[in-house]
């Protein structure tokens, strides 16, 4: 249903982590008369951070502090491990102790912007860099993570012309290529992506960042196995890359290889305990392969955590629909139409919610809300195709499922080699199917239906699709129940 977004959320903070910030060569203000026992921790402490090893950085470095409470280069650093180590609270802390000590350096405002972002306090970040910018008008540092902000907001045009404007003057910027070339790999630009991070991997080849965007395309082109392999070289430069992690775990659940799958994940939780992005992930790997209680257990914490993430409360509310626990996903759906009434799933899901308990005007009023949130859908005219056919409007069922079968047509030419494509297709069929059946149409002409239907399921497990655990509660595909063909399809995802 949402797999796209999975995508979206690890490419969005690829590469673009900013390690001990340098902002057009202002330098790391040093403590007069700082003991050698601090320094001793603080440099071991810089040393690990540098590596990537920020619980073990943060560590030395609280030693540090615990000898010199006011050592400012600590503090930063400290505040960068605890903000890679999804400690932002911890790390906005010691960015606003440091900036108590020295307001007019930019490091507390470039490295606190960041942890703003991931928190997704925008006018905050804004705040931060603004400072930055007045400090030092016209730094390519803070047009660089302007970019970095567009980019998390998703607003794409934006962020490529931030990006660009650096990439003018400094055509070899590791961070910025990064960024363009994510903003290319979302939006499915994939040569212009592998471009930019083939640029990025030649400009400093010991990070690990163009790693994970050239696995990144491999892996949205199907090629598996070689970004599996991409993966794991940037691993090897830097083996706690949280990114690196997270994609690898993807590529693994992509596969169909959940154990791999959530190992990967497990790895990169250890490291990163309070790593929202992680937790999700596993959650998710849990709910595609068919465990829906565990799934909307954990997905129940994360959501608590984070009340205001409508997209935890999406997968939530879904993982509860799947589990049989309607009322709770009703409440969740409600809760997020509530916050926003423009909602597609809100709408949508909560519909099949009622469609599962019979309660036909509301399914019918959610789906109609849904179909004029998105007049392109497949699914909202496919389910409203299935209740007008059961309640005997043949002409009006006939007439919303053709409409299905073309808008399914027009999304395979859209996203040519995605599974995206044949999964609506599959639906649509197998939803035309329904209709038939309900209008007591041929048993061969049905057959036919729900072959084509499975047809297209499978071209769409081969294109990477990885969901079909959850196909038995799909409404749509409830006509193929006793396909074999389809039968397989689903109990192999399950193993």
């Amino acid at each position: 249903m949402h797999t796209l977004l999975i995508v979206l959320s690890l490419v969005l903070s690829a590469g673009t982590v900013l390690q001990a910030a340098q902002t057009d060569g202002e330098s790391m203000p040093q403590l007069i008369g700082v003991s050698a026992e601090a320094e001793k921790h603080y440099n071991r402490g810089t040393a690990l951070m540098e590596k990537g090893e920020y619980a073990d950085g943060e560590v030395e470095l609280t030693a540090a502090l615990e000898i010199e409470s006011e050592y400012f280069a600590a503090l930063i650093n400290r505040g960068i491990c605890r903000r890679e180590l999804g400690k932002l609270d911890d790390a906005i802390a010691d960015f606003d102790k440091a900036q108590e000590l020295d307001p007019d350096h930019v490091y507390p405002y470039i490295n606190r912007a960041e942890a703003y972002m991931i928190q997704e306090k925008w006018e905050e970040a804004e705040k931060d860099l603004d400072k930055a910018e007045e400090m030092f008008p016209g730094s390519t540092d803070v047009v660089a993570m302007r970019g970095d902000l567009a980019l998390r907001r998703k607003q794409y045009q934006q962020a490529l012309q931030y990006y660009s404007q650096v990439l003018a003057k400094y055509p070899d910027n590791y961070g910025c290529l990064m960024g363009r070339g994510n903003i290319y790999l979302t939006i499915r630009k994939f040569d212009d992506a592998k471009r930019d991070f083939d640029k990025a991997l030649k400009a400093d080849p010991a990070r690990p960042e163009a790693y994970s965007g050239l696995g990144s395309v491999l892996m949205e082109t199907g090629k598996f196995s070689d970004a599996e392999k991409k993966f794991k070289e940037g691993l090897e430069k830097r083996r706690t890359d949280r990114e690196l992690l997270l994609n690898l775990g993807e590529c693994y659940r992509r596969q169909g290889r959940k154990d791999d799958s959530l190992k990967a994940f497990d790895n990169a939780i250890d490291l990163y305990p309070n790593d929202k992005p992680a937790l999700f992930r596993r959650a998710l790997v849990r709910k595609c392969f068919g465990d829906f209680e565990t799934a909307a257990a954990e997905l129940a914490d994360l959501s608590g955590k984070y009340p205001e993430d409508a997209e935890v409360r999406v997968y939530l509310a879904d993982s509860y629909r799947q589990a049989g626990e309607f009322d709770k996903a009703v409440d969740e759906y409600t809760k997020l139409a509530d916050a926003d009434n423009k909602n597609f799933d809100a709408h949508y899901e909560r519909g099949l919610c009622y469609y599962a308990q019979n309660e036909v005007a509301k399914a019918v009023a959610d789906f109609e809300a849904a179909e004029a949130l998105n007049p392109n859908s497949h699914k909202t005219v496919a389910m409203l195709a299935m209740i007008e056919a059961a309640s005997g409007k043949v002409d009006a069922a006939n007439a919303h499922v053709k409409q299905s079968l073309e808008r399914a047509n027009a999304l395979k030419k859209m996203l040519p080699g995605a599974p995206w494509g044949e999964l609506a297709l599959g639906e649509a069929c197998a939803a035309q199917a329904s209709v038939l059946a309900s209008a007591k149409g041929k048993k061969k002409d049905i057959q036919a239906l729900q072959d084509d239907a499975v047809e297209h399921l499978e071209a769409a497990t081969e294109a990477g699709y990885v969901e079909s655990a959850s196909w038995p509660v799909n409404p749509l595909l409830e006509s193929l129940a006793k396909h074999k063909g389809f039968q397989k399809l689903v109990n192999e995802r399950k193993k």
